[in-house]
């Protein structure tokens, strides 16, 4: 059996289990979550910062038995890394310089029932995928202005994917914690002109064809606000 027929046969199996599946769930939840942001792309943004952290929000309707949508909110904080210094003579920061990332997002997923005792599910998996919009702005920082030359830019607007998994274990009827992972890839690359950041790096040893994206590992509470027997197959 070669490679593409058992990637059909694993897609065939995967949305069976989803429609299949029995579970009991509210049809309106609110989920946050907290985890450590990871640099992936481009090479010349991985070296300007690192990830501090990530935290947000989603607030969940069932649409569709097993299939929700939503809106959330991420804000993400990143700070300059070591390798952002002493890369232009004898240049040293007195202070990190920060990006701020303020990102909105609809959602479109489905829920994962694991381990259902008496149709109502004890642990899942949810799959996402979260389009939006983002507002990032560069703080903290030192400009630095050529004579005669416009001030450079501290802010701008992109918009952005992110796919997302979690797994919840229900601990309280209407209450469960657990883990994710997400990817958030920006439709633009990184630009150093803005605040002034390629005055104090040299950029061309590093490439930067690739878009800015970072992946972040963490930890979530799923809440429903309904606390009764409900059936989600309805």
């Amino acid at each position: 059996m070669n490679v593409q027929k058992q990637i059909i046969l694993f897609l065939i199996f995967f949305v069976y289990s989803i429609l299949n599946a029995q579970s009991q769930l509210a049809r309106f939840s609110f989920k946050g979550e907290g985890g450590i942001p990871t640099v992936l792309s481009s090479q010349a943004f991985k070296n300007t910062f690192v990830g501090e952290f990530q935290t947000g929000g989603q607030f969940v309707v069932k649409i569709f038995p097993k299939f929700y949508s939503g809106v959330g909110f991420n804000y993400a904080l990143f700070k300059t890394s070591n390798n952002f210094q002493f890369r232009i003579g004898n240049v040293t920061l007195t202070h990190d310089f920060f990006l701020r990332t303020y990102n909105t997002h609809l959602i479109l997923g489905a829920f994962l029932p694991v381990e259902v005792d008496k149709n109502k599910p004890e642990q899942f998996g949810c799959i996402e995928l979260r389009i939006g919009y983002s507002y990032n702005k560069y703080t903290n920082v030192v400009l630095k202005v050529d004579s005669g030359k416009p001030t450079p830019l501290t802010e701008y607007y992109t918009t952005y994917i992110q796919p997302h998994f979690s797994y919840t274990f229900m601990v309280e009827e209407n209450l469960g914690f657990g883990g994710f992972i997400n990817y958030t890839m920006y439709f633009n690359t990184f630009n150093p002109s803005y605040a002034s950041l390629d005055k104090y790096v040299d950029y061309t040893k590093w490439n930067n064809r690739f878009n800015i994206s970072w992946i972040t590992l963490g930890l979530h509470f799923h809440w429903y606000f309904i606390k009764v027997q409900r059936d989600f197959s309805d």
